[in-house]
C-alpha cells in the first residue's frame, strides 16, 4: 500500500522549480486579498471592452498556474511533465455559457476531441466537461424539469394562443417538432389563411413572408425574437404601432433607437431570460389595465415622432441650400 503524506511537500512539489514555487506563492498571496478578487473581474472586462492587451500579465501568472494550455497540443508538455512524478492528468475543457449555434457546435467538437484524446493517451485516464458548454442554458433547464415559459403561461392562462414567426422559414418543421415534443399541436399560417380553416391547435407557426406586421394587430403580448441571444433583435416599433406591449431581451443592437424611444416613454418591457419573460407575461395577463397602458404609451410615442425622419431631411436640405447659395 502506498502511504500518502500531504505534509510531504518535497515529494508533492518535486517537479516544481524554485521559481515556480515563488510565483505560486505570490499569486496565492495576491488572491488572498478579497478587494483584489472583487475588482479583478470588472477590470478585466473593462480592458477587454477597450481592447487593451492583458495577456502579458494574465498568462505568466494565473493562466500559467491553473491552465495546461489553450489547445490539446499545448497541454501535452504539462501532461508529460506530471507523468514523470507518476501524476496523471485530467482534461477539463473549461468553457460554458455559449448561446449561438456556431459557438455551441465548436465547443461540442472540441469536447469530443478531448474525450478522444483521453481515450488514446495512457497518461490521461479520463476527461471531464461541462454540459453547459454545448447546450443553451434554457434548453438544459427544460431538460432538468424546470419547464418552459409557454408551459408556465399556459398553466395560469390555458386559453393562451402562441403564434411563432421564425427568423428562418426553412426551420418551421424543426420548430414544429419541438412544439409537438412539448405535447402541443400546431397549425401552419398558410393552411389557415388559404383554406379558411378553423384554428384547432394552440400554436400557430407563420410560414409566409410579409405577414408579421398585420399579425401583430391580434396579439396581446409580443416578444421580439433574436434578442435573448446576440442576434440584434427585431423592430419593436411595429407591434408598438398597434398599441401592443412589447417584450425584448438585452440584445437589441440593431434597434437601439427604437428601444430607447419605448423605454423613455415607459412603453418597453426588457427581460433578461425566458423565466423572466414567463413571469412578466403571467403578471401582465393578470393585470390587463397595466398591459393596455404600456401599449397605449408605445403607440402614442410613435405617433408623436411620426415624420421625424422627413423633418430632419428637410432641415438638412435647407442648410445645404443656404450654404450652396452663400
Amino acid at each position: 500500500m502506498i502511504k500518502i503524506d500531504f505534509e510531504d511537500t518535497r515529494t508533492a512539489f518535486s517537479i516544481k522549480s524554485n521559481r515556480d514555487l515563488r510565483r505560486a506563492h505570490i499569486l496565492f498571496k495576491l488572491i488572498s486579498y478579497p478587494i483584489l478578487v472583487k475588482i479583478g473581474n470588472p477590470v478585466i472586462k473593462v480592458f477587454s471592452a477597450f481592447r487593451i492587451p492583458i495577456g502579458w500579465i494574465v498568462k505568466p501568472t494565473a493562466f500559467k498556474h491553473f491552465v495546461g494550455g489553450e489547445t490539446l497540443e499545448e497541454c501535452q508538455p504539462a501532461v508529460e511533465k506530471l507523468k514523470t512524478a507518476n501524476v496523471y492528468s485530467i482534461l477539463d475543457y473549461s468553457i460554458e455559457g455559449k448561446e449561438t449555434d456556431k459557438a455551441i457546435e465548436e465547443a461540442l467538437q472540441e469536447t469530443l476531441r478531448a474525450v478522444k484524446n483521453a481515450g488514446s493517451n495512457p497518461d490521461i485516464p479520463f476527461a471531464v466537461f461541462k454540459p453547459t458548454a454545448f447546450g443553451k442554458h434554457h434548453s438544459l433547464e427544460v431538460l432538468s424539469g424546470r419547464g418552459t415559459p409557454d408551459e408556465k403561461i399556459l398553466k395560469e392562462f390555458p386559453e393562451t394562443i402562441l403564434i411563432i414567426a421564425p427568423r428562418h422559414i426553412e426551420r418551421i418543421h424543426a420548430i414544429g417538432a419541438l412544439v409537438e415534443k412539448r405535447g402541443l399541436g400546431y397549425q401552419l399560417w398558410t393552411d389557415l389563411d388559404k383554406d379558411k380553416a378553423k384554428r384547432t391547435e394552440q400554436v400557430v407557426i407563420i410560414n409566409a413572408f410579409g405577414e408579421l406586421f398585420k399579425i401583430y394587430s391580434v396579439g396581446t403580448i409580443v416578444f421580439c425574437g433574436g434578442s435573448l441571444v446576440p442576434l440584434g433583435g427585431q423592430n419593436p416599433l411595429e407591434p408598438a404601432a398597434w398599441g401592443k406591449a412589447v417584450f425584448y431581451g438585452p440584445s437589441m443592437e440593431n434597434f437601439m433607437d427604437a428601444k430607447s424611444l419605448l423605454e423613455a416613454n415607459k412603453a418597453g418591457l426588457p427581460i433578461s431570460s425566458p423565466e423572466m419573460l414567463a413571469e412578466k407575461a403571467v403578471w401582465f395577463l393578470g393585470h390587463p389595465e397595466e398591459l393596455k397602458a404600456y401599449g397605449e404609451r408605445g403607440r402614442a410615442a410613435i405617433l408623436k415622432n411620426k415624420g421625424a425622419g422627413e423633418k430632419h431631411a428637410g432641415v438638412i436640405m435647407r442648410l445645404w441650400e443656404s450654404v450652396a447659395n452663400a
